[in-house]
C-alpha cells in the first residue's frame, strides 16, 4: 500500500516575481535542506489560497482558517465576506437582515440603535462596505449610535482615521446618527 502524507506549510508562500526568482521569496532564500530534499524527490503541488479559489472575493488574501476549511471540505467553501457581498449585489442584504422588528421596538421605546463593528477594509473579520450597506437599510429618523472598532492589524496601523471619515460621511445623512465611541481592536478583540 502506498502511503500519502498531506503536509500543510502555513506561511510558506511561493513567489513568481519577474527577474530574480528569490526576490520576495523567503523559502528560496532560507537554508532548509530537509524541505529542499523532500521538494526535489517527492510528488508535490501548489494550491491557490486566496480569492475565489477559497470562497473569498477576488483579490482578497486568504488565511490559515480559510485554507484549512477548504482543504477539509474538499471543495470551495464560500466565506461570509463573499456571501454578504453577493447579498448586497443582488439586493438581498435587507431581506437577510429583517430589521423591522428592531426598528419598531426602538421607536416604541424612544430608544436608539447601537451599531458596533470593526471599521476596516481588511476583509478578515469584517469589511467597511458591509458596515455602510447596513446604514442604507436603517431609517433616517431613528437614532443610531455607532461604536467603531479600528483595525490596524489587517490594515495599516494609521488607516483608522480614513475609515472613521467614511463612517462620519455615512452618519451625516441623518441628524439622528453619530459616532458614539472609538477604540482599537486590541482592546475589544484580543
Amino acid at each position: 500500500m502506498r502511503k500519502v502524507l498531506l503536509v500543510i506549510l502555513d506561511g510558506w508562500g511561493h513567489s513568481d516575481f519577474e527577474g530574480e526568482p528569490t526576490q520576495g521569496n523567503a523559502v528560496e532564500l532560507a537554508s532548509v535542506p530537509s524541505f529542499r530534499h523532500l521538494y526535489e524527490t517527492c510528488p508535490r503541488t501548489r494550491l491557490a489560497c486566496s480569492g475565489a479559489d477559497v470562497g473569498l472575493p477576488n483579490g482578497q488574501m486568504g488565511n490559515s482558517e480559510v485554507g484549512h476549511l477548504n482543504l477539509g471540505a474538499g471543495r470551495v467553501v464560500h466565506q461570509d465576506i463573499a456571501r454578504i457581498d453577493q447579498a448586497i449585489a443582488e439586493n438581498e442584504f435587507g431581506s437577510a437582515l429583517d430589521l423591522s422588528k428592531l426598528v419598531q421596538q426602538v421607536r416604541e421605546a424612544g430608544s436608539k440603535i447601537h451599531v458596533v463593528g470593526l471599521v476596516s477594509d481588511g476583509g478578515v473579520h469584517s469589511h467597511l462596505r458591509h458596515f455602510l450597506a447596513l446604514f442604507d437599510l436603517l431609517p433616517k429618523d431613528v437614532p443610531i449610535r455607532v461604536h467603531c472598532v479600528t483595525d490596524g492589524r489587517d490594515t495599516s496601523p494609521t488607516g483608522g482615521a480614513d475609515y472613521l471619515a467614511e463612517i462620519e460621511t455615512a452618519c451625516a445623512v441623518s441628524e439622528h446618527w453619530s459616532i458614539a465611541s472609538v477604540c482599537g481592536r486590541y482592546w475589544v478583540m484580543d
